[in-house]
């Protein structure tokens, strides 16, 4: 399992993204993935862990954590100029080095997705398998397991036939969450405590993400009928974030990744980091 920080500098320069540059990162992506050598797309690792998410792990919540990174972009149907802009798999910490170990294992795996989906579905099954395994052996109890499929993607992993809750009943307890920008596909649910702890276990509990074309009202609505909305502020690293935002209250989204335990009808702040620290339309300045 590779471990991917995301809290590092960054870029030092900012793309001023427009619906053209939309278009041309991309295509850049979609390349980038295009040339990754065929028979180097199951070399790397499938699952890892990131800064972030081991905070969860650190403070009790799981004892095992496993994220998805796939190519930022390639993914993300949804995805806005801002977002992809500043997207942390692009911008921010080892993700972000150009031609580092991190960037050639998403595209390994963005590859290997797109050409064999069966066998990246399986692999990634029994990737799981051999964690959990290990872990069940070194402390003698079944554990709690966080699993986020999108780190940087936005895929309908629920359509698929990945079914990472079959294959590891009774070996582990898991809980689903993701960020999503698919807005649309949520409006007609309500999501209550129970159905929120019942998407935790069974489903997948999604955070709605505002980017720079999400209404004020959107937010609103969202939160009053039990979603959580994650907004990242220019809040800098070690100070406070706004203890509400819209009237909402404002729950600190880097202290860990755990978002099935977060309340409902929240605002999930994050701070900005990566290329968003040097200015994109995503950010709420405060």
């Amino acid at each position: 399992m590779r471990h991917d920080s995301a809290t590092g500098n960054g870029a030092d320069a900012v793309m001023v993204a427009t619906m053209a540059s939309l278009e041309v990162m991309r295509g850049n992506a979609l390349a980038m993935v295009g040339n990754v050598n065929p028979a180097d797309m199951a070399k790397s690792c499938l699952w890892s862990v990131s800064t972030k998410t081991e905070k969860s792990v650190r403070l009790g919540l799981a004892d095992i954590s496993l994220v998805l990174y796939l190519k930022p972009g390639v993914f993300c149907p949804k995805a806005t100029e801002a977002c992809l802009a500043g997207c942390l798999g692009d911008t921010s910490g080892h993700l972000a080095m150009p031609n580092g170990n991190a960037q050639r294992a998403m595209l390994r795996r963005s590859k290997w997705y797109l050409e064999d989906r069966q066998a990246f579905q399986d692999a990634l099954i029994a990737e799981a398998r051999d964690i959990v395994k290990a872990w069940k052996r070194s402390n003698g109890r079944k554990p709690k397991v966080l699993v986020r499929l999108n780190g940087t993607s936005d895929l309908p992993w629920d359509a698929t036939r990945l079914d990472l809750r079959g294959a590891l009943s009774g070996e582990a307890d898991l809980r689903f969450y993701e960020y999503t920008k698919k807005w649309e596909l949520h409006r007609r649910f309500t999501l209550d405590a129970v159905e929120k702890e019942h998407a935790a276990r069974f489903a997948c509990v999604s955070v709605l993400s505002r980017h720079e074309n999400t209404k004020e009202w959107e937010i609103l609505d969202a939160c009053q009928r039990g979603y959580t909305v994650a907004v990242v502020f220019s809040t800098k690293a070690g100070q406070p974030l706004p203890e509400t935002y819209l009237g909402l209250p404002v729950i600190d989204g880097d202290l860990h990744d755990d978002r099935t335990v977060d309340p409902v009808g929240c605002i999930v702040g994050l701070r900005a980091k990566g290329a968003m620290r040097k200015g994109n339309a995503m950010v709420v300045q405060v």
